[in-house]
């Protein structure tokens, strides 16, 4: 018996969740996010918490100054909102102990800044500052080398890699 694994994506320009199979990439279906007493515009940071599998995301909210962190049940679309993060992130990621991370994007304050975020609350402590590539923020953590790689830039790209403590910085990998 062959089992496909589902997975989820999200657009920071629409207010669309994708659910897809893995196995032959075709949609399993399409949904508009919600958040109660707010119209959300767009989603991006799709992230899971491998502690707990609870999915965060970062919300476009309109009418809201900011990005604003929720927990988003992809099954159904229905957002919860955490907390507003106060400027603009690009996207989220979680170390192996559940520990979320969010990068700011050009246009924040401070750009390309990478934060530690408190899953409760929303509140959040610098980790350390980025290399500026121009436009477009990602971060992933590899749980095989417990080490975060960022990628920023579309035409002047930067790739960095470091550790969960935010040193052994190795820039400029291909």
């Amino acid at each position: 018996v062959r089992t496909s694994t589902v997975y989820g994506g999200t657009s920071p320009f629409q207010d669309s969740l994708w659910t897809f199979r893995s196995t032959d990439y075709s949609v399993v279906k399409r949904l508009s996010p919600t958040l109660s007493g707010f119209t959300i515009t767009g989603v991006t940071g799709l992230a899971t918490d491998p502690t707990n599998g609870e999915h965060y995301v970062i919300m476009k909210v309109s009418g809201v100054s900011g990005r604003v962190l929720g927990k988003m049940n992809i099954q159904t679309g229905v957002c919860t909102q955490v907390g507003n993060l106060g400027t603009n992130f690009a996207t989220l990621a979680f170390n192996a102990n559940g520990t979320l991370f969010g990068v700011t994007g050009n246009g924040a304050t401070p750009p390309e800044t990478m934060f530690r975020i408190n899953k409760a609350t929303a509140a959040k402590t610098l980790f350390r500052t980025l290399g500026a590539g121009a436009d477009g923020e990602i971060i992933a953590f590899c749980p095989d080398n417990n080490k975060f790689y960022h990628w920023s830039g579309n035409g002047t790209v930067v790739w960095e890699r470091m550790d969960t403590t935010g040193s052994d910085v190795i820039q400029g990998l291909t």
